[in-house]
């Protein structure tokens, strides 16, 4: 069947886990897609351009027969799609793409591993960002691919949708589980303060929100100074929720402020391998990352959470 010239169909699939969009160019499927995901209007942008479409509503035999077999994996009666698929991005992109579609259902792979199995394995940072670039989800099982430390890292449709999907197939993991990493901070904190070291502790989420609402009232600069003064910067939980555009922004400022000059700490309860994609713009991710850290001391560590510990010792 040739495709309608020029023209992307797209309905709404309402799963049990949120509202999907399905598309389809000609007899093939090339969206399937959270409506609420940080990737959409992006996603639609590429497919304007690369196929030189415009997009409406509508359907077509091959989105009926994806709503169908996706009701068939929602019930848990199917664990793989026979759909025509049609991947549109660069010639990397569709390479991770394919890629995913050897993940089968019921199991999880690595960012890194996945980069090796594609034949890149020096481009994780790539792999990454293709990977949350892939506008069929479920079908092209990107919710497969996990931080390198079995933590569910970032997902488009949220990390409760990711939690979730893997759970159907069989899979549980819990969205955060590193232990220790706040305490570790504190006590190395502490001991800064106890030299004679000004020190500043933040929850990364509590203050990218504070300089928001100072950037709406006019006063950020202020309050940016503050923090670039502070000899030791402790920024505890980052990537715990996900960022937004003003917050990437802002984080950038507290990074370039910071770099080469004084000293910050950072816990995650991601590793770092996994924060390209948590940060979600990869223009952000590189500023970041090539000064929060390159040349950083790294610690990673693994167990039983601290705050469990405690809990069961009460």
């Amino acid at each position: 069947m040739k495709s309608e010239s020029g023209v992307v169909k797209v309905r709404r699939y309402d799963s049990p886990l949120g509202e999907l969009v399905l598309g389809a160019f000609g007899d093939k499927l090339c969206v399937c897609g959270w409506r609420v995901e940080k990737q959409r209007e992006r996603v639609d942008r590429r497919l304007m351009r690369m196929l030189k479409a415009r997009i409406e509503e509508g359907t077509s035999v091959v989105i009926e027969s994806a709503s169908r077999q996706l009701d068939e994996y929602f019930a848990g009666e199917r664990k793989a799609f026979d759909i025509p698929l049609l991947f549109v991005g660069t010639d990397f992109q569709k390479k991770v793409w394919n890629g995913l579609l050897g993940i089968p259902y019921g199991t999880t792979i690595s960012y890194g591993e996945l980069a090796k199995r594609i034949g890149s394995p020096a481009a994780v940072r790539a792999v990454a960002n293709a990977n949350g670039a892939n506008a069929i989800s479920i079908i092209a099982p990107c919710h497969r691919v996990i931080g390198s430390d079995h933590t569910l890292t970032g997902y488009g449709g949220g990390l409760d949708t990711k939690q979730n999907l893997l759970a159907l197939e069989g899979i549980h993991l819990r969205k955060y589980y590193r232990p220790g990493e706040s305490y570790l901070a504190t006590a190395l904190g502490y001991e800064a303060c106890k030299k004679g070291v000004r020190t500043c502790y933040a929850s990364a989420s509590k203050l990218l929100g504070s300089l928001k609402v100072a950037k709406a009232k006019g006063t950020v600069e202020t309050e940016l100074k503050k923090i670039e003064r502070c000899p030791l910067l402790i920024l505890d939980d980052l990537f715990l929720v996900a960022l937004d555009v003003k917050e990437r922004g802002l984080l950038v400022e507290i990074v370039e402020d910071r770099h080469d000059r004084k000293s910050t700490i950072v816990t995650s309860q991601l590793s770092s391998d996994d924060w390209y994609e948590a940060i979600g713009d990869p223009t952000v991710a590189d500023a970041i990352l090539d000064r929060l850290v390159h040349g950083a001391h790294q610690i990673e560590l693994t167990g039983e959470s601290v705050r469990k510990i405690k809990a069961s010792k009460k």
